[in-house]
């Protein structure tokens, strides 16, 4: 059987790229071009880049250590039918715009979401799909 295919959250991005710890712990994976990322998360990715050059940098690497997973119009319905379940839960501050595209990006797609971030184990509860810790496993 194969590897686990899945879609990683900004916060999952971020943590690979700059512990070196779980840059190992997840190395087999990234080389076996398991963990994707979509649009939503190259943006957040790009938001906190410094410079013109650190920003083509940054793409760079994204590209290169990662998959590419497109989102269609289909994400955006989902990500509000989520948001309605939270909002019923009680819960609709939990999960921004951005990890509800995300997540349904990775539903959609039947991928694990890896991410660091509490908010998708909140999304989860709702939707029941896999989502991993990128810290925790």
């Amino acid at each position: 059987m194969g590897l686990e295919q899945f879609l990683a959250d900004t916060s999952a991005v971020i943590r690979i790229l700059s512990s070196p710890e779980l840059r190992a712990r997840w190395k087999t994976h990234v080389v076996s071009g398991v963990i994707a990322i979509c649009p939503a998360v190259e943006l957040e990715m790009g938001r906190g880049t410094r410079s013109i050059d650190d920003h083509k940098d940054t793409t760079r690497a994204l590209r290169e250590m990662f998959g590419w997973i497109p989102m269609t119009d289909h994400v955006w319905d989902r990500a509000l039918e989520v948001q309605d379940s939270l909002i019923d839960m009680g819960a609709q501050g939990s999960a921004s715009p951005i990890d509800l595209v995300i997540a349904a990006t990775a539903e959609r797609n039947r991928l694990t979401l890896l991410h660091c971030d509490k908010d998708f184990d909140c999304v989860a509860r709702i939707t029941e799909q896999r989502v991993v810790r990128v810290d925790l496993a």
